[in-house]
């Protein structure tokens, strides 16, 4: 009676052993084709970009119609009206053509009047993968720096950003400014 212990105890725990051995290999398994699996949408997303840059490029030399490499605001206003295929990635992106004007000028980081092929693809690629959330930070930020600016043009800061007084200085500045008002006697 004994030995029916010792031997179903260790029958047991040869059988939980080999379970174990076999759900450790299905794991690993499991693991690796997981790993391929994001490699292989990673090369599949890679060659989507570089597909979707490649139709970019395409439309972007139908639209230049100088063959100069770079677009102007012209051009983009003609190809709105002209080339199905910048209609169609402008509509997708819901931009109209009494947007396009703020857009060129956006686009135009090097305030060159024209944006080169890279500028312009790069422009829209960006417009097309970020999350709404992102946009909202930079465009609060965006108004941030415009802020600054206009109250470094109207001479209210200092225009080195490094000069900027802090929130807790202006409110000081303020406070010692602003004329105080006796508190009113019954």
């Amino acid at each position: 009676p004994g030995h029916f212990w010792l031997l179903s105890f260790s029958y047991i725990t040869v059988q939980l052993g080999m379970t174990n051995l076999i759900l450790a290999v299905i794991v690993d398994a499991a693991s690796q084709v997981r790993h391929q699996d994001m490699q292989e949408k990673a090369r599949q997303k890679r060659r989507q970009e570089e597909e979707a840059r490649q139709r970019l490029l395409k439309i972007v030399q139908s639209i230049d119609e100088d063959n100069n490499g770079s677009i102007s605001l012209e051009e983009l206003l003609t190809s709105y009206d002209t080339n199905l295929n910048f209609q169609n990635m402008m509509t997708t992106l819901n931009i109209e053509k009494k947007d396009i004007e703020r857009m060129f000028v956006l686009m135009d980081t090097d305030k060159s009047g024209s944006l080169s092929y890279h500028e312009f693809i790069e422009s829209i690629i960006k417009a097309e993968e970020q999350d709404v959330r992102i946009q909202l930070m930079m465009m609060k930020l965006e108004l941030a720096e415009v802020s600054w600016l206009l109250r470094a043009n109207l001479g209210l800061v200092s225009p080195e950003p490094s000069e900027q007084p802090s929130s807790k200085e202006t409110r000081t500045k303020k406070q010692a400014s602003s004329p105080s008002v006796p508190a009113a006697t019954t």
